[in-house]
């Protein structure tokens, strides 16, 4: 046995008097407290040697145990202590964290909740309870125990960012929004607070009022990498890329194994066109990270771009993502392996059929190789293009249109936003319909409506797009404003069914065919077997609705003239609620 000063044999131990077991103790949690394990632990188990059941040997020896990493028998003696003295809050508290710790959250509950009632002011105890509530699916009682936590200590920081935390990724972060800055009223001096509002901001489509929390948090705390990174994606989304670069790098000089801060620099630089440079940030986040699926992506995608197919696909083909599933696909069609390319259609994944990615190079492969497509979304994807008058025989067309403006610029937009197909233009967040008022909630109205027909008219041809139409949705629309030299490059919308444009001021004068939406089965760089691909071109007029599969490749004629092309564009997003 381990030898200290003051130790004795096993039989001097099992005759300890109680006066001298009172001392022992005492002696063994001043170690304990120092950090002097060894000496807690022996004198510990000396006292257990005598009493096997003493309650605060049990207790205290259970949480040294815990400490040093020897959770399974913590957890036994902490079980042993609480069944002594159920009514210690500290021994209930400590079986909690073990328990919780293992990864038994169902046992931990218990315990915690026992804390709580012995002490219901612990505001620890019911962010733990929180915590282990929300891993649980138990999210109304999760949200209960961090309101709890709260006003029991308004300042306790864990327990906000835990609620909001909860709120977001439950479909509600208004509420975390509201939280966080109720909460930045008497705790102004908290970066991470500053930190989760800016992410909560972004849900909310946001980035201006984003970047300047991350930027809050970044001046309370200069080395805040994970803010750095996050104001360089504000900055991104506002074509800024010289400084979000900067952001990414100083991200990184304060914490280089960041690997989502590696990502995001890579991200950048492959759509600004520094295919090398991105696949050297990627690779090195790989070798942080070697099973990060975002830096796998971003490599694979930089592979594309440089036409590497064979290299793309290698990557593409080890991620089980929509979007992977979809690039295999192009990527097996570059390479011209069409056989193993219809090997692939013959056994589809799960959620091939609605994977607008497939469609659309599903639809592009039967037409250029003459060959069946085996799964269409539809069929003849030009023939479900519709053209309503959206405003027709409405007397206040003009006053509607104009109204609808106002109510618009006032909107937050963004110069070419990254990542999207806009060209010399401005576009908002997809959030115009989230709480409509005025003529934003008519035009909602109108738009519905006319969903309402597109989806009961009688098409030659039906395929999954009609057969499984969503019968709950909602619409995520935007405003989008093109100005001389705008346009918008060919692209599809994987999120969403059906899509649409409302058009409120079409170009006049110059070209017939400025600001024109064009359709058609090619885009995203297909390579071409044949030039004479389906194609469909609308001349659009003030108060047009057009509607059309979301799987369909969309883009614009370029606008030469000064006056702006305006549009309210917008995604049927299926509901599964």
């Amino acid at each position: 046995m381990l030898s200290v000063r003051g130790s004795s044999t096993e039989a001097d131990d099992r005759n300890m008097p109680k006066v001298k077991l009172k001392q022992t103790l005492n002696r063994a949690f001043k170690y304990h407290k120092a950090e002097q394990w060894r000496k807690a632990k022996v004198l510990y188990q000396r006292i257990l040697n005598a009493y096997p059941d003493q309650p605060e040997a049990l207790h205290l020896l259970g949480l040294l145990t815990f400490e040093i990493g020897e959770q399974e028998k913590a957890a036994e003696l902490l079980y042993k202590a609480v069944d002594k003295i159920p009514g210690n809050a500290q021994a209930q508290f400590h079986l909690g964290v073990a328990l919780h710790a293992l990864g038994r959250l169902e046992d931990a509950i218990s315990p915690y909740q026992h804390t709580v009632a012995l002490e219901p002011d612990n505001a620890i105890a019911l962010n733990n309870l929180g915590i282990v509530q929300e891993d649980l699916g138990l999210i109304k009682e999760a949200i209960g125990s961090y309101r709890q936590a709260i006003d029991s200590n308004p300042d306790y920081a864990g327990a906000i960012i835990n609620l909001g935390t909860a709120y977001r990724a439950h479909g509600e972060p208004q509420e975390a929004a509201k939280l966080f800055r109720e909460a930045l009223e008497h705790k102004s001096d908290s970066p991470e607070i500053h930190f989760n509002l800016g992410l909560t901001l972004t849900d909310l489509a946001e980035p201006l009022t984003a970047a300047d929390s991350f930027q809050k948090a970044i001046d309370l705390r200069p080395g805040y990498a994970a803010a750095h990174e996050k104001l360089g994606n504000m900055l991104r989304e506002q074509a800024r890329f010289d400084l979000a670069l900067n952001s990414y790098r100083t991200a990184l000089d304060h914490d280089p194994r960041l690997v989502s801060a590696h990502v995001s620099l890579a991200k950048t630089l492959n759509e600004l066109g520094r295919h090398n440079d991105a696949i050297n940030h990627s690779q090195h986040a790989l070798n942080i990270e070697p099973d990060s699926a975002s830096a796998r992506h971003n490599l694979a995608h930089c592979y594309w771009k440089l036409e590497r197919y064979a290299d793309a696909l290698k990557l593409f083909e080890t991620l089980d993502t929509p979007v992977a599933r979809a690039r295999t696909l192009e990527c097996l069609f570059a390479m011209k392996s069409y056989d193993t390319f219809y090997d692939s259609q013959k056994q589809p994944a799960p959620g091939w059929d609605t994977n607008l990615r497939i469609a659309a190079i599903n639809a592009f492969a039967a037409e250029q190789l003459q060959h069946i497509n085996p799964h269409p979304y539809c069929k003849r994807p030009l023939d479900f293009i519709r053209v309503y008058d959206a405003l027709y025989e409405r007397p206040d067309r003009t006053k509607f249109l104009a109204d609808l403006v106002a109510m618009l610029e006032r909107q937050p937009m963004v110069w070419e936003p990254f990542g999207k197909s806009t060209v010399s233009g401005y576009q908002t967040p997809p959030v115009l319909f989230n709480r409509p008022e005025g003529p934003l909630a008519e035009l909602q109205g109108i738009l519905e409506d006319h969903i309402g027909q597109y989806s009961s008219e009688a098409f030659n041809e039906s395929g999954i797009f009609l057969d499984q139409f969503p019968a709950r949705y909602t619409l995520q629309a935007w405003y989008g404003k093109l100005i001389k030299g705008g346009h918008r490059k060919p692209h599809i919308h994987p999120s969403g069914w059906l899509s649409g444009v409302f058009y409120i001021q079409c170009p006049r004068g110059g070209d017939k065919d400025e600001g024109a939406i064009d359709f058609s089965t090619w885009g995203y760089g297909y390579p071409l077997i044949n030039k004479n691909y389906s194609r469909h071109r609308h001349r659009p007029k003030n108060g047009d609705l057009v509607l059309f599969p979301s799987s369909l490749f969309h883009g614009t004629v370029p606008i030469h003239t000064d006056e702006e092309r305006l549009i309210v564009a917008f995604d049927l997003v299926p509901r599964n609620d």
